[in-house]
């Protein structure tokens, strides 16, 4: 690999060179977003999942992508829904009723995908993060 003209052979190394390259180009938005302070109470009142919404979106999952971070196959919740859906409608009304997400469902792993150019070149490269199958289901649902 080659990042900013030098060579990187060690993976390690390489590891390090997609990180400076993707935080070199990264918005930093959310940090903004992140310690913004609402200027009059905010709630979802009234906002709540019901349980076949949640049915609906749970078979709605592409039971070929592989596990996130939580290691739990979008497939085991996609064919198992008739007895996850409960517990899982039940945390995310909490959830939603909270303001809070759990900090286990906000990880992600970073992979470089080849974007066009010389595969070599860390450059040539753009983030996906693979997200956790819970955190997908529950952005799933509106």
């Amino acid at each position: 690999m080659v990042y900013d003209g030098n060579p990187v052979s060690d993976p390690q190394e390489v590891c390090e060179a997609f990180v400076t390259f993707f935080s070199s180009v990264f918005s930093h938005t959310t940090e903004q977003v992140r310690n913004y302070q609402f200027s009059s109470p905010f709630t979802f009142n009234g906002l709540l999942f019901a349980e076949d919404e949640v049915f609906k979106a749970m078979g709605g999952l592409d039971g070929s992508k592989g596990c996130g971070p939580d290691m739990i196959p979008p497939r085991v919740l996609k064919y198992c829904r008739v007895l996850l859906c409960g517990p899982l409608t039940a945390m995310f009304n909490k959830s939603i009723s909270t303001g809070t997400f759990l900090d286990v469902l906000k990880v992600g792993y970073v992979i470089p995908i080849h974007k066009s150019g010389h595969q070599e070149n860390v450059a040539n490269y753009r983030p996906i993060v693979i997200q956790p199958a819970l955190a997908k289901l529950f952005e799933k649902l509106k």
